[in-house]
């Protein structure tokens, strides 16, 4: 480690040492290089309409030297230096240097991670959500939307739920469960988002009635099922009522196409293959939306005979 001058740095030289055959192979190395630029250098201006053929070849180092040399030569490279303190009084000068990092790889290192950010996003909302359902239009109510498991009964034999069996007060009193939070308020700003407009609620400045069509449907599915006993005191439904439910059920179904495959089984005690409906589906969590149906109910519909204006 040498230093030289006192400039503030301190200078690490090396020593290489190259015979003569070696300078002379670096020497016809050179002059091709030259010639080669020489040789560019001309063609290019000359495509331009630039005659350069009277332009002497421009000389390297090597070619102020004699071609020959019968003495090996020593040459002096710096390698790295080492800043030095700098003397009292003398003012220090920070060294530039060279960033070591370009706005294009920036850039590329940016892009690559927002995409493992977007990677690991969608991963976790797919393994929360195994299937997307994509809604058409917005509901108030699309953010409790959630999947889970639903074994189906058969309404066979022992496996008969409540909501099949003969009608009881009990069994009147599941069904209305099922839709008795149906009419739901919901403000202004929720109800300018959706694609169909409603009607604003009397007297609740701000307040617009919905009700989330699941329960409309279970509603018509409950004076189907009243209709087919009609030795009971349920409320004769006229063709016109009967015919809607039976389309808002049917178009629902199609709807909501239900693609669980439904298999056959073979049956010991019938002595075939028998359809098996008590299969695995995936479904929506009906509870869920019950309790934001509740959250927001409205009891009975408001009077829908008076005009209101907005």
């Amino acid at each position: 480690m040498v230093p030289i001058f006192r400039t503030g740095l301190e200078v690490e030289t090396q020593v290489t040492i190259y015979d003569p055959t070696q300078m002379a192979q670096r020497l016809e190395a050179s002059r091709f290089r030259s010639g080669a630029l020489y040789l560019f250098s001309c063609l290019l201006p000359h495509v331009a309409g630039i005659n350069c053929a009277n332009r002497p070849p421009k000389k390297t180092l090597y070619d102020h030297w004699p071609p020959y040399f019968t003495h090996p030569v020593i040459f002096i490279t710096m390698g790295d230096y080492t800043a030095l303190p700098t003397d009292p009084g003398q003012s220090s000068e920070k060294q530039a240097t060279r960033p070591s990092w370009s706005p294009l790889y920036l850039l590329l290192w940016l892009s690559l991670l927002c995409n493992v950010i977007l990677a690991c996003h969608w991963a976790l909302l797919v393994s929360k959500h195994p299937l997307v359902f994509p809604e058409t239009g917005y509901s108030p109510a699309q953010h409790m939307i959630a999947y889970k498991t639903v074994k189906f009964h058969r309404g066979l034999e022992n496996d008969i739920p409540i909501y099949e069996r003969a009608p009881s007060a009990e069994v009147d009193q599941a069904w209305e469960d099922l839709y008795v939070y149906a009419a739901s308020r919901i403000p202004k700003s929720e109800a300018a988002k959706m694609t169909n407009t409603t009607w604003p609620i009397l007297n609740e400045d701000g307040n617009y009635v919905i009700a989330l069509d699941v329960f409309h449907q279970l509603h018509c599915l409950d004076m189907i099922r009243q209709q087919s006993h009609p030795g009971h005191n349920y409320t004769v439904l006229s063709k016109i009522h009967l015919r809607h439910c039976i389309g808002a059920i049917r178009q629902a179904l199609m709807c909501y196409a239900d693609t669980s495959p439904v298999v056959w089984q073979w049956s010991s005690r019938y002595k075939e293959a028998e359809q098996r409906d008590d299969i695995l589906h995936t479904c929506r969590d009906f509870g869920k939306l019950q309790s934001w149906a509740k959250e927001h109910s409205m009891g009975l519909l408001p009077d829908l005979t008076i005009y209101i204006e907005g």
